[in-house]
């Protein structure tokens, strides 16, 4: 009862993933752990074990030192090679506390794991984090810390409007190199993602 408390999901072999990641991550961050959270499908509503990753956020109370991304790195191999489905599922970030508080490009550069790659690098967040932090702030599924909404200002709807207008660079890159949308499975993420940039764009919501 109380694993189904602290990982709300409907799905048992998820919430078994993310107590390892969430153990582990612990672990090594010790006192710079600040919370762990879902966003994106899982926190939604929305989510399609077919289909779906498991997207996740952990901050930090401030900027790691050097060592510890190569052990969140050797960690996420580690569950990479796991037996669970989910092993290659998982797609995440780990921000500090002051760069999560408003998006900023300036303090843009965090350690991140892309979905399939089970590799952590440090990478350039783009102006979707906007929405992301939107959508982690009023939706976000807190695994262990304080509620997202004292970590993250309030986003305007003017602030989601520019944010959508500026991701979709990334969509006229797909269309001049279109290897992606070539794939059946990025074509329902790319029509999901057109649905979802035009809905923000007309309610900001």
């Amino acid at each position: 009862m109380e694993l189904k408390l602290r990982f709300p999901t409907p799905y048992h072999e998820v919430n078994m993933i993310l107590l390892q990641l969430r153990t582990q991550v612990r672990k090594i961050l010790d006192e710079q752990f600040t919370g762990m959270y879902l966003y994106g499908s899982l926190a939604l509503g929305d989510f399609n074990p077919f289909k779906s990753d498991i997207d996740f956020l952990v901050v930090t109370k401030d900027e790691i030192d050097e060592e510890t991304p190569q052990l969140l790195k050797a960690m996420h191999i580690g569950i990479a090679t796991g037996s669970s489905k989910w092993a290659m599922e998982l797609e995440g970030s780990y921000i500090p506390k002051r760069a999560l508080r408003r998006y900023d490009p300036g303090q843009s550069h965090h350690p991140h794991i892309d979905r399939g790659s089970g590799e952590l690098a440090v990478e350039q967040h783009d102006s979707d984090w906007v929405v992301k932090r939107f959508n982690l702030r009023e939706h976000g599924v807190v695994l262990a810390g304080p509620d997202p909404k004292t970590l993250i200002d309030p986003i305007s709807s003017a602030e989601l409007r520019q944010a959508a207008l500026g991701y979709l660079w990334w969509w006229q890159l797909q269309l001049e190199n279109s290897h992606r949308v070539a794939q059946s499975n990025y074509q329902a993420y790319a029509v999901l993602t057109m649905c979802r940039i035009l809905f923000t764009l007309e309610h900001a919501i």
